[in-house]
């Protein structure tokens, strides 16, 4: 069989105004029927901003398609309410799937977006960078065409604002309400802070004050089931850290964390023990971490601490909130140990040993 469509100047209501299609749009397939079912030989789609090629049936399929994404929001904030978005980039994709026994399939996806950027409410979400992202897995289907399962799957991101990858030996979709399952995942990736939080920033996740600069690598290991995440080890490197809030900034060429726990995301709890902090001005350890409600955690969390820190390297890198005299300067090592519990709304406890030595104060 074969068969094609096309819609031009395709015109109607949006939010009571009229709205215009003015760039055609057409549909060719080509393909056959069978007992086994219809298998398309090509289909393709050929419009302003979006081309697409694909062939296959249920158990083998193939499809490409390219976009211009500049047109594309263009003609879609004639229809939807997307006004806020800007965006510009040319994107390539292919998706590929092939039957290996009944209801499994090996699927992989290849997405590559060139000088992509993005904006909401004319702040940049995104700066230009180009953007690249493979991902493969074993698929098993479950009732109809949804899918179950994936085994195996990896994940693979490129671009400036993160590189790394992602893996699991299983990956499950739960119901929605719930947790996916996943065994023996694994995370190994670059992030570049100053994009992050830009984007955080935008929506309104950060205070607009509250800016990070920076790269943090970050390696963590685990698994999810039901409403638990086990972090069985978990390590963020972060270089040339810079936190600023206002006009204060906090400032680290090198701070590393270790550490290793369980969350709930059912009661809202977390268990972190130990966690082991590593900067420029010296080591922090955290024995155990527990925090009984997250929603809350003034009220109901319980640690203790130890810290073996340079006073001088302190001052010069977390001066802007440590609140010293004008031309005070701090020097010497010190020992600090920190017993806090929050976790009794009766009585709460807070308790601070410091041995100073050597110690100078100008």
């Amino acid at each position: 069989f074969e068969s094609s469509a096309r819609i031009d100047q395709l015109k109607g209501l949006s939010k009571g105004k009229p709205v215009a299609w003015d760039q055609p749009i057409s549909v060719k397939a080509r393909g056959q029927r069978s007992s086994q079912g219809v298998r398309i030989d090509n289909l393709s789609l050929r419009s302003s901003f979006l081309n697409a090629d694909g062939q296959g049936d249920f158990r083998t399929m193939r499809v490409t398609l390219s976009a211009d994404m500049a047109a594309a929001l263009r003609e879609l904030k004639k229809f939807l309410d997307i006004k806020e978005w800007d965006g510009s980039g040319k994107l390539f994709a292919k998706l590929e799937i092939n039957e290996t026994a009944p209801n499994i399939s090996a699927a992989s996806a290849n997405l590559d977006i060139r000088n992509l950027a993005l904006n909401r409410n004319r702040a940049p979400i995104l700066p230009k960078q180009d953007v690249k992202a493979d991902f493969s897995a074993t698929v098993h289907k479950g009732e109809g065409l949804t899918v179950s399962k994936f085994q195996q799957p990896k994940v693979t991101i490129q671009s400036s604002m993160a590189r790394g990858k992602f893996s699991a030996t299983r990956f499950q979709l739960n119901p929605a309400g719930s947790l996916p399952t996943a065994d023996n995942l694994s995370i190994d990736g670059n992030f570049n802070l100053q994009q992050i939080s830009d984007l955080l920033r935008n929506f309104k996740k950060l205070p607009h004050n509250t800016r990070l600069a920076g790269t943090a690598h970050i390696q963590s290991s685990g698994s999810i089931d039901a409403q638990r995440l086990v972090i069985d080890t978990a390590q963020v490197d972060t270089r040339n850290f810079r936190y600023h809030d206002g006009q204060k900034t906090l400032r680290d060429d090198r701070l590393t964390l270790e550490t290793k726990g369980t969350l709930n995301f059912e009661t809202k709890s977390a268990r972190f023990a130990p966690i082991d902090i590593d900067g420029s001005a010296g080591t922090i350890t955290i024995p155990q971490l527990s925090i009984n409600d997250w929603s809350d955690l003034q009220k109901d969390m319980k640690t203790r601490a130890m810290a073996q820190l340079d006073l001088a390297k302190l001052t010069r890198s977390y001066g802007d909130f440590i609140q010293l005299p004008e031309n005070t300067q701090i020097a010497g090592k010190g020992t600090f140990d920190l017993d806090l519990d929050f976790s009794s709304p009766q009585a709460q406890f807070l308790k601070v040993d410091a041995d100073l030595s050597p110690f100078e104060l100008t």
